[in-house]
Protein backbone atom coordinates (compact mmCIF):
# COMPACT_ATOMS: atom_id res chain seq x y z
CA UNK A 1 0.00 0.00 0.00
CA UNK A 2 1.11 3.28 -1.32
CA UNK A 3 1.45 6.79 0.80
CA UNK A 4 -1.89 8.53 1.59
CA UNK A 5 -1.51 11.46 2.99
CA UNK A 6 -0.67 14.63 0.78
CA UNK A 7 1.36 15.86 3.97
CA UNK A 8 2.65 13.60 6.88
CA UNK A 9 2.66 16.70 9.48
CA UNK A 10 -0.55 18.08 8.70
CA UNK A 11 -2.48 14.22 9.23
CA UNK A 12 -0.36 14.16 12.55
CA UNK A 13 -1.12 17.93 13.56
CA UNK A 14 -4.64 16.72 12.97
CA UNK A 15 -4.06 13.48 15.03
CA UNK A 16 -2.75 15.55 18.11
CA UNK A 17 -6.21 17.27 18.56
CA UNK A 18 -6.75 14.43 21.02
CA UNK A 19 -3.65 16.22 23.26
CA UNK A 20 -4.20 19.37 25.47
CA UNK A 21 -0.30 20.03 24.04
CA UNK A 22 0.42 23.07 22.68
CA UNK A 23 0.74 22.71 18.67
CA UNK A 24 4.98 23.81 18.84
CA UNK A 25 5.58 20.69 21.05
CA UNK A 26 3.48 18.74 18.59
CA UNK A 27 5.01 20.33 15.42
CA UNK A 28 8.73 19.15 17.08
CA UNK A 29 7.96 16.27 17.76
CA UNK A 30 6.31 14.96 14.58
CA UNK A 31 9.22 16.48 12.24
CA UNK A 32 11.44 14.61 15.02
CA UNK A 33 9.08 11.25 13.97
CA UNK A 34 10.08 12.07 10.63
CA UNK A 35 14.05 12.38 11.14
CA UNK A 36 14.19 9.49 13.39
CA UNK A 37 12.53 7.24 10.48
CA UNK A 38 14.38 8.39 8.03
CA UNK A 39 17.99 7.66 9.91
CA UNK A 40 21.09 7.88 8.02
CA UNK A 41 19.67 6.32 4.80
CA UNK A 42 19.03 9.86 2.77
CA UNK A 43 21.24 13.10 3.20
CA UNK A 44 22.27 16.08 1.75
CA UNK A 45 25.14 17.58 0.32
CA UNK A 46 26.48 20.50 2.65
CA UNK A 47 30.04 21.41 1.37
CA UNK A 48 32.75 18.75 1.24
CA UNK A 49 30.75 16.88 3.71
CA UNK A 50 27.00 15.22 3.77
CA UNK A 51 24.39 16.56 6.32
CA UNK A 52 22.29 14.02 7.51
CA UNK A 53 18.52 14.29 8.96
CA UNK A 54 18.93 14.03 12.90
CA UNK A 55 17.99 16.07 15.66
CA UNK A 56 18.20 17.15 18.83
CA UNK A 57 14.96 18.49 20.12
CA UNK A 58 13.91 19.11 23.77
CA UNK A 59 10.64 20.47 24.83
CA UNK A 60 10.61 22.90 27.80
CA UNK A 61 7.91 24.00 29.70
CA UNK A 62 6.62 24.01 33.36
CA UNK A 63 6.21 20.52 35.19
CA UNK A 64 2.48 19.53 34.79
CA UNK A 65 1.45 22.35 33.10
CA UNK A 66 2.78 22.72 29.56
CA UNK A 67 1.95 18.62 28.50
CA UNK A 68 5.41 17.75 27.64
CA UNK A 69 5.07 14.14 28.21
CA UNK A 70 1.75 14.14 26.23
CA UNK A 71 3.25 15.27 23.29
CA UNK A 72 6.28 13.28 23.47
CA UNK A 73 4.39 10.04 24.20
CA UNK A 74 1.85 10.53 21.24
CA UNK A 75 5.03 10.58 18.64
CA UNK A 76 6.67 7.69 20.24
CA UNK A 77 4.09 5.17 20.21
CA UNK A 78 3.91 5.82 16.23
CA UNK A 79 7.80 5.35 15.84
CA UNK A 80 7.61 2.33 18.33
CA UNK A 81 5.08 0.77 15.24
CA UNK A 82 8.35 0.72 13.19
CA UNK A 83 10.35 -1.21 15.79
CA UNK A 84 13.62 1.05 14.79
CA UNK A 85 16.81 0.75 16.88
CA UNK A 86 15.99 2.69 20.18
CA UNK A 87 17.93 3.52 23.43
CA UNK A 88 16.27 3.49 26.94
CA UNK A 89 16.56 6.93 28.59
CA UNK A 90 18.32 6.01 31.52
CA UNK A 91 21.95 4.79 31.02
CA UNK A 92 25.78 5.11 31.40
CA UNK A 93 27.61 6.53 28.79
CA UNK A 94 29.34 2.93 27.99
CA UNK A 95 25.84 1.32 27.80
CA UNK A 96 24.68 3.87 25.52
CA UNK A 97 27.63 3.04 23.32
CA UNK A 98 26.90 -0.79 23.28
CA UNK A 99 23.94 0.02 22.54
CA UNK A 100 24.67 2.08 19.61
CA UNK A 101 26.99 -0.23 18.54
CA UNK A 102 24.44 -3.00 18.41
CA UNK A 103 21.82 -1.10 16.51
CA UNK A 104 23.95 -1.73 13.56
CA UNK A 105 21.32 -2.66 10.16
CA UNK A 106 22.07 -3.14 6.17
CA UNK A 107 19.91 -1.41 3.52
CA UNK A 108 20.31 -0.98 -0.36
CA UNK A 109 21.36 1.90 -2.48
CA UNK A 110 20.80 0.65 -5.49
CA UNK A 111 22.96 -3.01 -5.78
CA UNK A 112 25.19 -2.04 -3.00
CA UNK A 113 24.50 -2.62 0.33
CA UNK A 114 25.27 -0.13 3.35
CA UNK A 115 25.76 -0.08 6.96
CA UNK A 116 24.43 2.55 9.45
CA UNK A 117 24.25 2.51 13.49
CA UNK A 118 21.17 4.46 13.48
CA UNK A 119 18.86 4.85 16.67
CA UNK A 120 16.83 6.84 18.35
CA UNK A 121 16.05 8.04 22.08
CA UNK A 122 12.95 9.74 23.64
CA UNK A 123 13.05 11.02 27.73
CA UNK A 124 9.86 12.43 28.95
CA UNK A 125 12.38 13.93 31.68
CA UNK A 126 16.01 15.03 30.39
CA UNK A 127 17.31 14.87 33.75
CA UNK A 128 16.95 10.98 33.37
CA UNK A 129 18.77 10.61 30.39
CA UNK A 130 21.71 13.16 31.23
CA UNK A 131 21.88 13.10 34.90
CA UNK A 132 23.70 15.92 37.03
CA UNK A 133 26.03 18.04 34.89
CA UNK A 134 26.96 14.67 33.22
CA UNK A 135 30.07 15.85 31.27
CA UNK A 136 31.21 13.08 29.64
CA UNK A 137 27.65 12.00 28.02
CA UNK A 138 27.21 15.60 27.22
CA UNK A 139 30.31 15.39 25.21
CA UNK A 140 29.27 12.29 23.24
CA UNK A 141 26.12 13.69 22.06
CA UNK A 142 28.04 16.83 20.71
CA UNK A 143 30.25 14.61 18.97
CA UNK A 144 27.65 12.56 17.70
CA UNK A 145 24.95 15.04 16.42
CA UNK A 146 27.20 15.29 12.99
CA UNK A 147 26.70 11.30 12.33
CA UNK A 148 30.25 10.26 11.99
CA UNK A 149 31.11 7.77 9.33
CA UNK A 150 33.84 6.44 12.26
CA UNK A 151 33.69 7.47 15.96
CA UNK A 152 36.34 5.69 18.11
CA UNK A 153 37.14 5.28 22.02
CA UNK A 154 39.96 3.77 23.60
CA UNK A 155 39.30 2.35 27.21
CA UNK A 156 41.66 0.73 29.35
CA UNK A 157 40.66 -2.93 29.96
CA UNK A 158 38.25 -3.43 26.70
CA UNK A 159 40.04 -1.93 24.05
CA UNK A 160 38.50 0.27 21.05
CA UNK A 161 34.90 0.82 21.02
CA UNK A 162 34.09 1.58 17.51
CA UNK A 163 30.69 2.95 16.02
CA UNK A 164 30.50 2.64 12.09
CA UNK A 165 28.29 5.32 9.94
CA UNK A 166 26.23 6.46 13.26
CA UNK A 167 23.21 8.68 13.37
CA UNK A 168 21.23 9.65 16.47
CA UNK A 169 18.25 11.05 17.34
CA UNK A 170 17.23 12.66 20.53
CA UNK A 171 13.40 13.71 21.73
CA UNK A 172 13.77 15.38 25.71
CA UNK A 173 11.17 17.00 27.98
CA UNK A 174 12.47 19.22 31.22
CA UNK A 175 11.20 21.83 33.06
CA UNK A 176 13.36 25.32 32.41
CA UNK A 177 14.56 25.57 35.93
CA UNK A 178 16.48 22.12 35.21
CA UNK A 179 18.44 22.96 32.17
CA UNK A 180 21.44 25.22 34.60
CA UNK A 181 21.57 21.93 36.68
CA UNK A 182 21.32 19.31 33.95
CA UNK A 183 23.95 21.74 31.80
CA UNK A 184 27.75 22.25 32.14
CA UNK A 185 29.17 25.58 31.23
CA UNK A 186 31.35 23.53 28.55
CA UNK A 187 27.90 22.02 27.08
CA UNK A 188 26.73 25.64 25.90
CA UNK A 189 26.94 28.58 23.77
CA UNK A 190 29.52 26.04 20.97
CA UNK A 191 28.97 22.64 22.51
CA UNK A 192 25.78 21.30 23.12
CA UNK A 193 22.73 23.64 23.61
CA UNK A 194 24.21 24.93 19.69
CA UNK A 195 22.84 21.80 18.52
CA UNK A 196 19.51 21.37 20.12
CA UNK A 197 15.85 23.12 18.81
CA UNK A 198 14.54 24.02 22.46
CA UNK A 199 10.94 24.22 21.74
CA UNK A 200 9.58 26.44 24.60
CA UNK A 201 5.70 26.64 25.69
CA UNK A 202 3.94 27.74 29.03
CA UNK A 203 0.70 26.05 29.09
CA UNK A 204 -1.50 23.86 27.34
CA UNK A 205 -3.60 24.84 24.15
CA UNK A 206 -6.88 24.13 25.28
CA UNK A 207 -8.87 21.92 27.87
CA UNK A 208 -10.02 18.00 26.98
CA UNK A 209 -12.29 17.95 30.50
CA UNK A 210 -13.34 14.49 29.30
CA UNK A 211 -10.36 12.02 28.53
CA UNK A 212 -12.42 9.16 29.67
CA UNK A 213 -14.52 9.89 26.17
CA UNK A 214 -11.55 11.00 23.75
CA UNK A 215 -11.29 9.24 20.83
CA UNK A 216 -8.14 8.06 18.79
CA UNK A 217 -9.06 8.18 15.33
CA UNK A 218 -8.20 4.70 14.16
CA UNK A 219 -7.81 4.99 11.16
CA UNK A 220 -5.85 8.49 10.88
CA UNK A 221 -3.15 6.26 13.24
CA UNK A 222 -2.78 3.65 10.52
CA UNK A 223 -2.36 5.85 7.87
CA UNK A 224 0.11 8.02 9.92
CA UNK A 225 1.95 4.41 10.81
CA UNK A 226 1.31 3.48 6.78
CA UNK A 227 3.28 6.63 5.63
CA UNK A 228 5.79 6.69 8.44
CA UNK A 229 6.71 3.13 6.92
CA UNK A 230 7.29 4.32 3.80
CA UNK A 231 9.45 7.52 4.84
CA UNK A 232 11.67 4.58 6.93
CA UNK A 233 12.04 3.44 3.76
CA UNK A 234 13.18 6.27 1.45
CA UNK A 235 17.01 6.09 0.41
CA UNK A 236 19.50 8.48 -1.44
CA UNK A 237 20.60 11.78 -1.88
CA UNK A 238 18.22 15.10 -0.93
CA UNK A 239 18.61 17.89 -4.41
CA UNK A 240 17.33 21.69 -3.87
CA UNK A 241 15.30 23.19 -6.44
CA UNK A 242 16.74 26.35 -8.31
CA UNK A 243 13.90 28.34 -6.39
CA UNK A 244 14.44 26.87 -2.68
CA UNK A 245 18.32 27.64 -3.41
CA UNK A 246 17.94 31.28 -3.67
CA UNK A 247 15.84 31.54 -1.01
CA UNK A 248 18.41 29.78 1.11
CA UNK A 249 20.77 32.50 -0.76
CA UNK A 250 19.23 35.28 0.20
CA UNK A 251 18.13 34.03 4.04
CA UNK A 252 21.97 33.35 4.88
CA UNK A 253 23.16 37.01 3.47
CA UNK A 254 20.79 38.22 5.76
CA UNK A 255 21.41 36.38 8.73
CA UNK A 256 25.44 37.15 8.37
CA UNK A 257 24.50 40.39 8.25
CA UNK A 258 22.22 40.81 11.15
CA UNK A 259 24.77 38.69 13.19
CA UNK A 260 27.52 41.44 11.99
CA UNK A 261 25.28 44.14 13.28
CA UNK A 262 24.37 42.06 16.69
CA UNK A 263 20.57 41.60 16.13
CA UNK A 264 19.78 38.16 16.07
CA UNK A 265 17.16 37.16 18.26
CA UNK A 266 19.59 36.45 21.05
CA UNK A 267 22.34 38.41 20.65
CA UNK A 268 24.31 36.93 23.92
CA UNK A 269 27.84 36.04 22.63
CA UNK A 270 27.29 32.55 24.45
CA UNK A 271 24.49 31.35 21.76
CA UNK A 272 27.25 32.48 18.99
CA UNK A 273 27.79 28.73 18.20
CA UNK A 274 23.71 28.05 17.58
CA UNK A 275 23.62 30.83 15.59
CA UNK A 276 26.80 29.86 13.39
CA UNK A 277 24.19 26.42 13.53
CA UNK A 278 21.23 27.90 12.18
CA UNK A 279 22.04 27.12 8.44
CA UNK A 280 22.81 23.05 9.20
CA UNK A 281 19.59 23.43 11.67
CA UNK A 282 17.38 24.76 9.23
CA UNK A 283 18.34 22.46 6.14
CA UNK A 284 17.64 19.06 8.95
CA UNK A 285 14.11 21.02 9.08
CA UNK A 286 13.97 20.96 5.30
CA UNK A 287 14.74 17.59 5.03
CA UNK A 288 12.08 16.36 7.54
CA UNK A 289 9.62 18.77 5.61
CA UNK A 290 10.46 17.45 2.40
CA UNK A 291 9.59 13.84 2.67
CA UNK A 292 6.50 14.67 4.52
CA UNK A 293 4.92 15.94 1.93
CA UNK A 294 6.48 12.83 -0.04
CA UNK A 295 9.35 10.54 -1.32
CA UNK A 296 11.12 13.07 -4.01
CA UNK A 297 13.72 13.69 -1.89
CA UNK A 298 14.21 17.22 -3.31
CA UNK A 299 13.91 20.48 -1.33
CA UNK A 300 11.57 22.58 -2.84
CA UNK A 301 11.13 26.69 -2.26
CA UNK A 302 7.71 25.51 -0.25
CA UNK A 303 9.76 23.37 2.08
CA UNK A 304 12.23 26.16 3.26
CA UNK A 305 10.10 29.07 3.53
CA UNK A 306 7.85 26.62 5.77
CA UNK A 307 10.84 25.56 7.89
CA UNK A 308 12.11 29.16 8.00
CA UNK A 309 8.79 30.59 9.15
CA UNK A 310 8.77 27.38 11.83
CA UNK A 311 12.53 28.14 13.01
CA UNK A 312 11.70 32.00 13.27
CA UNK A 313 8.99 31.59 15.90
CA UNK A 314 10.58 28.62 17.73
CA UNK A 315 13.62 30.72 18.25
CA UNK A 316 11.15 33.69 19.55
CA UNK A 317 10.19 31.76 22.49
CA UNK A 318 13.77 29.95 23.13
CA UNK A 319 15.20 33.36 24.38
CA UNK A 320 12.76 32.61 26.79
CA UNK A 321 14.23 29.76 27.84
CA UNK A 322 18.05 30.40 27.32
CA UNK A 323 18.01 33.71 29.55
CA UNK A 324 18.03 31.00 32.40
CA UNK A 325 21.06 29.07 30.61
CA UNK A 326 24.36 29.57 32.62
CA UNK A 327 22.90 31.14 35.39
CA UNK A 328 21.55 28.69 37.73
CA UNK A 329 21.59 30.72 41.07
CA UNK A 330 18.40 33.13 39.21
CA UNK A 331 17.51 30.47 36.51
CA UNK A 332 14.50 29.62 38.15
CA UNK A 333 13.35 32.53 39.55
CA UNK A 334 13.49 34.28 36.26
CA UNK A 335 10.93 32.06 34.57
CA UNK A 336 8.32 32.66 38.04
CA UNK A 337 9.03 36.03 37.49
CA UNK A 338 7.99 36.13 34.08
CA UNK A 339 5.20 33.88 34.14
CA UNK A 340 4.22 36.11 37.39
CA UNK A 341 4.13 39.38 35.65
CA UNK A 342 2.91 37.82 32.69
CA UNK A 343 -0.47 36.58 34.30
CA UNK A 344 -1.21 40.19 36.11
CA UNK A 345 -0.21 42.09 33.08
CA UNK A 346 1.32 44.84 35.67
CA UNK A 347 2.54 44.29 38.86
CA UNK A 348 4.36 47.02 41.32
CA UNK A 349 8.29 46.43 42.55
CA UNK A 350 6.71 45.67 46.35
CA UNK A 351 4.83 43.40 45.12
CA UNK A 352 7.06 40.94 43.44
CA UNK A 353 9.16 41.53 46.70
CA UNK A 354 6.86 40.22 49.26
CA UNK A 355 6.24 37.23 46.75
CA UNK A 356 10.02 36.44 45.98
CA UNK A 357 12.19 37.52 49.16
CA UNK A 358 12.69 34.12 50.09
CA UNK A 359 14.04 33.36 46.86
CA UNK A 360 15.74 36.50 45.29
CA UNK A 361 18.43 38.86 47.13
CA UNK A 362 18.23 41.39 44.68
CA UNK A 363 15.29 41.77 42.10
CA UNK A 364 17.80 44.68 40.19
CA UNK A 365 20.25 42.52 37.88
CA UNK A 366 16.45 40.26 37.06
CA UNK A 367 14.16 43.70 36.27
CA UNK A 368 17.57 44.75 34.18
CA UNK A 369 17.52 41.84 32.07
CA UNK A 370 13.97 41.46 31.57
CA UNK A 371 13.39 45.15 30.31
CA UNK A 372 17.32 45.01 27.99
CA UNK A 373 15.41 41.48 26.67
CA UNK A 374 12.06 44.08 26.13
CA UNK A 375 10.17 41.45 28.14
CA UNK A 376 8.90 44.30 30.59
CA UNK A 377 8.19 47.87 30.38
CA UNK A 378 9.56 49.84 33.94
CA UNK A 379 8.42 53.21 34.76
CA UNK A 380 7.65 55.23 38.03
CA UNK A 381 4.86 55.27 39.93
CA UNK A 382 2.68 58.52 39.89
CA UNK A 383 4.02 59.23 43.97
CA UNK A 384 7.59 58.23 42.77
CA UNK A 385 7.23 55.80 45.73
CA UNK A 386 7.52 52.28 43.65
CA UNK A 387 8.45 50.87 40.15
CA UNK A 388 5.48 49.22 37.75
CA UNK A 389 6.62 46.42 35.49
CA UNK A 390 4.30 45.52 32.46
CA UNK A 391 4.65 42.40 30.50
CA UNK A 392 5.11 43.27 26.80
CA UNK A 393 7.36 40.44 25.17
CA UNK A 394 5.20 39.22 22.14
CA UNK A 395 5.95 36.01 19.90
CA UNK A 396 5.07 36.42 16.17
Amino acid sequence: MGRKLEDWLEGYIRYSDISEAPDLYHIWVGLFCLSAALERRVHLPWGDSRLYPNQYVILVGPSGVARKGDAIGLGQRLLEELNLPKIGEDNSAESLILDLQSSETHYFLGERMLTQCSSYCVSEELSVFTGYQNTRLLGYLTNWYDSRTSWKRSTKHQGIDEITNMCFNFLGGTAPDWIPYILTPEAMGGGFTSRVIFVVEQDKRKLIDNPFEAITDVELKKTLINDLEHVHMLVGTFSISKEAAEVYKAWYHKQDAVYKQGKMSFPSPTFDGYWARRPAHLMKMCMALSVSRGGSLEIIKFDIERALKLLEITEKRMSLVFSGVGKARYAEEIDKIIRYIEKRGTVNRSELLNNFYRNVEDLRPIIQQLWQRKVINVEKTPDGRDEKYTFVWKES
